[in-house]
């Protein structure tokens, strides 16, 4: 500040002439502007960051193959005995492969970087997780309902006025 400045604002707000200059503003000409000063993680970046750590870990199960109720021994022999075993063996499904969870732990690490403020991963988490759905709904499987809501929350919380601020910074 200027002497003339520090000065005026003695004389006219003493309470306020022991306390320093505000830091984080920057004179230019006759226009102040305050500095751009990241604050801590806003609730709306906070919970998206969650809710894709749910979106992740839901695909990390679904290609462990953990979720699937087993079929019991009386099932399974009437339905080999009806369609055959070579049918019944084909139609076995394990779970979603290396590829469900090499997505999962991408969906996991890129939250992580959302959460510390990378807004390009908004982008990223948004389309991986609306083919995340996709997959689910496809392959029939419950989890798809609460993948929807982790995507919605996941995708539109980050939108927030506060939030995108923050990751503007």
């Amino acid at each position: 500040m200027h002497d003339d400045d520090a000065t005026r604002r003695a004389t006219a707000w003493p309470e306020l002439a022991a306390r320093p200059a505000l830091e984080g503003y920057r004179h230019q000409g006759q226009a102040h502007r305050r500095a751009e000063v990241r604050v801590g993680l806003p609730w709306q970046a906070g919970l998206a960051a969650l809710s894709w750590v749910g979106l992740g870990a839901i695909v990390l199960a679904h290609g462990l193959g953990l979720g699937r109720s087993p079929v019991d021994d009386t099932q399974r022999e009437l339905i080999t005995g009806s369609l055959g075993p070579d049918i019944v063996a084909s139609t076995v499904h394990r779970g979603g492969g290396s590829l469900s969870v090499l997505i999962g732990v991408a969906v996991l690490i890129l939250a992580a970087l959302l959460a510390l403020g990378q807004g390009w991963t908004r982008t990223v988490l948004a389309s991986l997780g609306g083919g995340i759905v996709l997959i689910l709904a496809l392959a029939g499987r419950w989890e798809t309902l609460p993948a929807m809501l982790l995507l919605i929350v996941g995708a539109v919380l980050p939108l927030a006025p506060r939030a995108h601020r923050y990751f503007a910074a």
